[in-house]
């Protein structure tokens, strides 16, 4: 202890600690308190002579360089407590090397612990983000599908819109024209249904005339009688028929707005399908990038813990 104060004193004044020198004469006992303040500059010199028998009775008191006086039983009592002290040093050095020790392996076991759940929860962080990272592919992969198939449903209801406005044209020209051959029609039997009631008046007029008239002319005029009603048949059965074929062009149409209709709704539904897996691509694309970075700041957290027990 004495050797080690002795070094750190010539370390930090660059010279020994002062030697003590025997005094001769009847000094007065120095208190305790002052024994004990100049502990730190007491040192036997090593090479000092040995004390000749003559000088034993002189070396009952000791003179400090401040002056105080320690005699034979102070420095004894001094002796005695750094024995004392050292012995107390030592058993605190044993102490603390036993707690030193015993909180280093606390410490190792518990970094040891920390450091298996800490790979187990990497572990178990990147099967969440390999799953999570396939859930996402699988997502993208359906919502280009969706995609796909809108752009395919779009692309046929463009076409079908197409033929829908062929259709109604060609169908409108149908009409125009139905409608101008009836007109047609109508007229030719009105002028027909003119031309039998002028025929019947004319009948009528003639008939006084029967007898003068021959069978031969009587006969012409039957057969042209029945001419005129077989055109007139044959137009109503033309009318007819233009009338069906009509109604028939009308329900096509209705059919064909109807078909117009559910692939707008089934458009719509695709539309509304695609913006869900937009939605959810978005959220998981967000969810992946909130992963990573709470796993940089687990491995920042691990590396800094690292590097303070490695100090």
């Amino acid at each position: 202890m004495f050797n080690s104060m002795k070094n750190q004193f010539r370390e930090k004044t660059g010279k020994d600690l002062p030697k003590f020198t025997p005094q001769k004469g009847g000094l007065s006992r120095q208190s305790r308190q002052g024994s004990e303040s100049s502990v730190c500059s007491l040192v036997l010199d090593p090479q000092q002579p040995s004390v000749s028998p003559s000088m034993a009775q002189d070396l009952h008191q000791l003179k400090l360089p401040d002056g105080k006086i320690l005699t034979n039983k102070d420095v004894n009592l001094l002796t005695k407590k750094e024995d004392e002290w050292r012995q107390r040093l030592e058993k605190k050095e044993t102490e603390w090397q036993k707690k030193m020790e015993k909180r280093e392996a606390e410490i190792l076991s518990e970094w040891t612990t920390k450091e298996e759940a800490w790979r187990k929860n990497e572990q178990t962080l990147t099967e969440d983000l390999l799953k999570q990272t396939n859930e996402l592919r699988d997502a993208l992969k359906t919502a280009e599908e969706f995609k796909r198939k809108v752009a395919q449903y779009q692309e046929e209801r463009d076409t079908l819109e197409g033929f829908q406005t062929q259709e109604i044209s060609k169908i409108k020209h149908l009409l125009l024209a139905k409608e101008k051959e009836c007109s047609e029609v109508a007229a030719n039997l009105k002028e027909m249904s003119t031309m039998v009631d002028s025929l019947k008046v004319e009948v009528s007029r003639l008939r006084p005339f029967e007898e003068q008239v021959s069978n031969f002319q009587v006969g012409r005029l039957s057969r042209q009688a029945g001419e005129e009603g077989a055109e007139r048949r044959l137009a109503e059965a033309k009318v007819a028929e233009l009338e069906a074929k009509l109604e028939e062009e009308m329900k096509e149409r209705e059919r064909l707005n109807g078909r117009v209709v559910k692939l707008s709704e089934e458009c719509a539904t695709l539309s509304n399908d695609l913006k869900a897996a937009n939605s959810q691509v978005d959220s998981l694309r967000e969810r992946l990038k909130a992963e990573e970075e709470i796993s940089e700041l687990t491995l920042m957290d691990e590396e800094q813990l690292r590097k303070y027990f490695h100090v």
